[in-house]
């Protein structure tokens, strides 16, 4: 990422808590999984995926660190981003493609998972010869 002029906005799963829908499913709300990661890390990011618009506002009212939001359509992200107060980020993942980061980031994403960058990529066929002189 680095190499390619991208930055992380974190480097393992310590760096912060990363709430996905099973850890929602299983608390019954993204309200009551934030508030849990909150008062049981206090210190660390907490990082909520949403799937819908209402559970946005329930991850914008907790005051989550970053809302994921995993394959939206670009016109939902239009209308998403635009509920987004200051001080909250987001992370876009799903689709992601370099024909569409100019998109993402005119919409105003902060942050893009893009699977593209490792499981796309062509090896780069480099070699090394000697020869006497």
């Amino acid at each position: 990422v680095k190499v390619g002029g991208g930055n992380n906005h974190r480097m393992g799963l310590s760096d912060g808590i990363l709430i996905k829908d099973n850890h929602i499913q299983a608390v019954g709300s993204v309200s009551e999984a934030v508030k849990r990661a909150r008062r049981n890390c206090p210190m660390k990011k907490i990082e909520v995926e949403v799937k819908n618009v209402s559970e946005f506002i329930e991850a914008v009212k907790e005051k989550a660190d970053i809302i994921l939001l995993d394959n939206f359509a670009p016109e939902d992200l239009k209308k998403i981003l635009k509920l987004k107060p200051k001080g909250i980020l987001t992370e876009v993942s799903g689709g992601v493609t370099l024909d569409n980061l100019p998109f993402l980031s005119k919409i105003g994403v902060d942050f893009v998972s893009m699977g593209a960058l490792t499981h796309t990529v062509k090896a780069v066929d480099i070699s090394f010869e000697i020869e006497k002189q």
